[in-house]
């Protein structure tokens, strides 16, 4: 956040980055990812009670459940909704409620939004050898 996005994450920042790394190809790690997501906050056409509790009335919902719906999204939209939805993870880890009994069923969600982080930083220090 603060070396990509200025110490400020906000959806235009996040867009501005999915269309710089959308060329970088949606790798297995990506895929993982969003059909990992998929399965998670989308049922029968529609998203689910965890996708509510993910992104409440957060700004970035109408675009990420479009995305996630959409029968062949772009690339750039879909890398642009998985990086709403780290950042979603990310706040509600921060600002969220905290109930250790159900902190393990994160485990996944966390996993796959280091895999979405650790991508996207491997090209921006592609990018800038110094950024770190």
């Amino acid at each position: 956040e603060a070396k990509l996005c200025e110490n400020r994450a906000r959806n235009q920042k996040l867009k501005a980055l999915a269309d710089k790394y959308v060329i970088r190809g949606f790798g297995p790690n990506l895929i993982a990812a969003y059909t990992y997501w998929v399965e998670r906050y989308v049922w029968h056409g529609q998203t689910t009670w965890h996708f509510d509790d993910l992104f409440g009335g957060h700004d970035g919902r109408e675009f990420v459940t479009e995305t996630l719906l959409a029968d062949a999204p772009d690339d750039g939209d879909k890398l642009e909704a998985l990086l709403l939805i780290v950042l979603r993870l990310r706040n509600n880890l921060f600002h969220g409620k905290k109930e250790i009994e159900t902190f393990n069923d994160q485990k996944d969600n966390l996993d796959h939004g280091v895999s979405v982080l650790t991508t996207v930083l491997e090209w921006a220090k592609a990018d800038n050898p110094n950024l770190f």
